[in-house]
């Protein structure tokens, strides 16, 4: 046996032992702190800089694991959210043994006045391939008690912070968990830019997320993790608005008293039973009229154990809102989170209205599959609004009065006084069915488009709508039908814009026009009738000027919604009680005809754009002579054609761009025959004429005003000249 030591050498080694361990704790500290206060350890921790930083201006390590860093900065990114986060000291320790097992444990940090910023950027970072072998992150408890800032793009939230917070994490894309932590901000502050929103706010609860993974639940989808309970109190701005003279609204925030006041309880994706908020809103409102009022706007919120329910009163504001509440209930305590039409199902309430309104956007996508259907205005409107299960339910009824709309329909637009009706009653199966009648008392029409002129006016112009079915049905179901009759047209050469530039112009009269038009969404439909009725017009046709009266009886018919033409058979020109009045020695008067057109379609474009086959009664052929020569510059013999009586007419036009082309026109009866092409494409015409009487023919070439007759072979001849129109 080895004789024990003395005791004194036992002392002697354990001291040299403790000096030992004190050099290199020493040594070690030195070194770290040395380390820590140059620029050697950054570029350790920022391997990775595009997806994470961290600076600071100096540091202390006063033992193994217990680290204090000043004026620290940290920001990095995740897909594409960027986040930024200062303090102005750090302070904690980090367990040492952990570190063996690949984990980083921070068994107490202390932050001073930090500072939040999360930023959503449009460029994305993937993140890196997930894997179970990851850094595991552990903070036992991050505490906080001074102020803290906090901000998400524009908005801010400020105040003094006392908080517990302690989570853990596992780096690329392992398990996250918040354990129950607790904070209570006060004297806060809620801002988005310079509009204050909340202030001298008191917000205390505690929250818990339980574990996962953040890729198994995006976005928002944490909130079906979350469990909260918090409570929340706060002065609230007031709104101030100006309502201008067409009821247009600028809300601008000033300071008030308002007050917000309430708890709320969350449970994995649902309101607590306990949850109820309240906010009472100071409005201050001048209108137009120098009228001024104040009052309140309040929301309230409560829940049960079977729905959440939302009560909306808005007060009177003079001009713009006489009366406004809404009473609404979302069945099941379930968050209504995006995407929104899903809780549709669960809706259920009533909304009564009285206001002013100042835009029909909200009717707009109703309309939208009734092509080049619009309709625009401001009014009063007096509204009942049922809800069933997220539709709109029978007893709905909404009365717009002492309205001006502005409806646009087949490229024109139709403005003036307006009233309106809409009503929902319950259909076959428990369907909802809507009708809605809009009636423009007095209107003006002018073609669609900024500063046109006006074509006319008239009066009682209606809209009718009709639909059935839920609200995601109803435009897939709509039938409108627009009728007007006897506007008046006191200029008729206001529809100069519709006919070529050359060679066809109304001149003056006036005339009435009508239309009755109906859309049906559900046959692709589109069609009615358009009538058209003009006295004494005067209507230039080359080096020919006819004075009348005109009749038109459209029947229009197009073979889909979105068809910017319509079919024309069935429609009838008329021109009664005319007479040539250039050149002046024509003496054609009391003439009349009839077009019936058996073939063609018609765009309604500026100008138009109309091809037709038409079938045509006549007096007699007198005007067809005349827009060739006078008929003193023809044979004798053939001026008796004018004098042959009735005759029956077929031919084809085409108008397009700026210019007017009949080919054929084939005018005979049992007397004689007469064929003739035609270009009217400036002042001065163009065309070929072959007549026959009897034995006698004879053949007339017009080239922009020139004519040259063909007396021998004149058959022959017409018959080689080249059409203007491509046979079919």
């Amino acid at each position: 046996m080895t004789p024990a030591d003395p005791p004194g050498t036992q002392r002697s080694r354990a001291m040299r032992l403790v000096r030992v361990a004190l050099v290199l704790v020493a040594l070690y500290l030195v070194g770290v702190n040395a380390l820590i206060n140059t620029a050697l350890l950054e570029p350790l921790v920022n391997r990775k800089p595009e997806r994470f930083t961290m600076h600071w201006d100096r540091g202390l390590m006063l033992w193994p694991g217990r680290v204090m860093l000043w004026d620290v900065s940290m920001q990095g990114q995740a897909r594409r959210q960027k986040w930024r986060i200062q303090a102005q000291r750090v302070s904690g320790r980090i367990a040492l043994w952990p570190l063996l097992r690949k984990e980083l444990r921070f068994v107490g940090v202390d932050a001073k006045a930090p500072v939040v910023a999360l930023e959503r950027v449009d460029a994305e970072l993937p993140p890196p391939p997930p894997t179970d072998r990851g850094l595991r992150l552990a903070f036992d408890e991050v505490r906080v008690d001074s102020p803290l800032r906090f901000s998400s793009g524009s908005l801010r939230i400020e105040g003094h912070a006392n908080a517990r917070a302690r989570w853990r994490q596992q780096l690329r894309g392992g398990p996250f968990e918040l354990l129950p932590s607790t904070l209570r901000l006060s004297g806060a502050t809620l801002a988005q830019g310079e509009r204050v929103l909340l202030r001298e706010a008191v917000l205390e609860g505690e929250a818990r997320i339980d574990a996962h993974r953040r890729r198994e639940h995006p976005g928002i989808g944490i909130l079906e993790l979350l469990s909260a309970d918090a409570t929340l109190h706060g002065a609230t701005p007031g709104v101030s608005i100006d309502v201008d003279a067409r009821f247009d609204i600028a809300p601008d925030l000033h300071p008030g008293s308002g007050e917000l006041d309430g708890r709320i309880v969350l449970e994995r994706g649902a309101f607590g039973p306990d949850t109820a908020l309240r906010l009472r809103l100071p409005v201050a409102a001048t209108t137009h009229a120098g009228h001024a009022t104040q009052g309140d706007a309040r929301l309230a919120l409560d829940v049960d154990d079977e729905r959440i329910g939302v009560a909306i009163e808005l007060p009177s504001v003079p001009d713009l809102v006489e009366h406004a509440n809404a009473r609404l209930a979302l069945a099941s305590r379930a968050l209504p989170l995006p995407p929104w039409e899903a809780h549709l199902a669960r809706l259920d309430g009533e909304i009564d209205l009285r206001s002013r309104f100042s835009s029909l956007a909200f009717v707009q996508p109703l309309l939208s599959r009734l092509h080049g259907l619009a309709l625009d205005g401001h009014g009063d409107v007096e509204a009942r609004i049922v809800l069933a299960r997220g539709e709109l339910a029978a007893g709905t009824q909404v009365t717009v009065h002492e309205a001006e709309f502005a409806l646009t329909a087949y490229s024109h637009r139709f403005h003036g006084a307006a009233k309106a009706r809409a009503d929902i009653r319950s259909g076959d199966g428990g369907q909802p069915h809507a009708e809605a009648q809009v009636t423009l008392a007095r209107y003006d029409i002018a073609p669609a488009g900024d500063n046109a002129a006006v074509l006319g006016s008239g009066r009682n112009l209606v809209l009718d709508l009709a639909t059935h079915g839920t609200l995601a049905q109803l435009r897939d179901h709509l039938q409108a039908r627009l009728r007007f009759a006897d506007a008046t047209l006191p200029d008729i050469s206001r529809f100069n814009r519709y006919l070529p530039k050359n060679g066809v112009r109304f001149l003056s009269g006036s005339g009435r026009i009508g239309a009755d038009m109906r859309m049906h969404v559900a046959d692709n439909r589109n069609g009615g009738t358009l009538t058209l009725a003009a006295s004494a017009a005067a209507l230039r046709l080359g080096e020919m000027v006819m004075r009348g009266d005109l009749s038109l009886d459209a029947r229009l018919d197009a073979g889909r919604l979105d068809d910017p033409d319509f079919a024309l058979p069935g429609t009838r020109i008329a021109i009664r009680r005319a007479a040539i009045v250039e050149p002046p020695d024509e003496r054609v008067e009391g003439w009349w005809g009839t077009l019936d057109i058996t073939r063609g379609k018609v765009g309604f474009g500026q100008p138009m754009d109309v091809a037709a086959d038409a079938d045509v009664a006549m007096r007699d052929i007198g005007p067809l002579l005349s827009m060739f020569a006078q008929h003193k510059r023809f044979p004798r013999w053939i001026r008796r054609l004018v004098d042959a009586g009735e005759a029956t007419v077929s031919a084809r036009v085409k108008m397009q761009g700026d210019s007017v082309i009949v080919d054929p026109v084939h005018a005979s009866n049992e007397r004689f025959d007469v064929k003739a092409r035609l270009r009217l494409d400036d002042a001065r015409p163009s065309g070929h004429l072959y007549a026959r009487w009897g034995v006698f023919g004879m053949g007339m070439e017009l080239d922009r005003g020139e004519r040259e007759f063909h007396l021998a072979g004149a058959k022959k001849w017409f018959e080689a000249q080249a059409p203007y129109l491509p046979e079919r």
